[in-house]
């Protein structure tokens, strides 16, 4: 109810049919009412956002985000 629901609101947002997470989140509740988001899934979401935004501007980009490495 929540990881698949981030994923899909992501591809919403990449392919062009919610101009943002939360419309994408408003357009996958009214199909599926019982979905639920918590505060990492919606932070996710945001972090992603700005890095598809960024990727656009010419910066670092989603491709960084996926493969750079954590350091602890």
């Amino acid at each position: 109810h929540g990881r698949s629901v981030c994923v899909l609101c992501a591809l919403l947002v990449a392919l062009g049919v919610a101009d943002n997470c939360k419309e994408a989140e408003k357009i996958v509740r009214k199909r599926r009412p019982s979905i639920c988001l918590n505060s990492l899934h919606h932070g996710s979401l945001e972090e992603w956002s700005r890095c598809r935004i960024s990727s656009q501007k010419g910066g670092t980009g989603v491709s960084y985000m996926m493969t750079k490495e954590t350091k602890d």
